[in-house]
């Protein structure tokens, strides 16, 4: 392997690692969650192995971030992205709102100006 290669594993195994330590997991304990031995764990952590695209996305289901993140990648969960979203939609509604808000008001002034006369028999 040249020095161009081993970067990715190198990148991989510790961003397992260190996803693995904010678990509060050790290396049995993970290597036992995606079904490996913790020698094949040890040595994905530490670059000497690269891991199959089905531990890639074991590890990734079991630290609950996109299978990018193991690279580096984006380490966005969908909570977060939705959030995101969410204040994507209202920065754009809220001009809106406001208008439909001062209509609403408008309305509700014109009906207690309003002058209601009940006739009883």
């Amino acid at each position: 392997m040249g020095n161009t290669e081993s970067v990715v594993p190198k990148l991989l195994g510790e961003n397992v690692q260190r996803f693995r330590k904010e678990k509060n997991l050790t290396q049995v304990e993970l290597a036992e969650i995606i079904g490996i031995t913790q020698k094949h764990l040890s040595e994905i952590e530490t670059g000497i192995k690269f891991p199959s695209a089905p531990i890639i996305e074991d590890l990734s289901k079991a630290f609950g971030k996109p299978v990018s993140a193991l690279f580096g990648g984006t380490d966005i969960n969908v909570y977060d992205m939705s959030n995101k979203v969410v204040d994507l939609l209202m920065m754009n509604l809220q001009p809106k709102l406001n208008l439909i808000y001062k209509e609403i008001d408008d309305i509700n002034k014109k009906i207690s100006n309003m002058k209601i006369t009940i006739q009883t028999e």
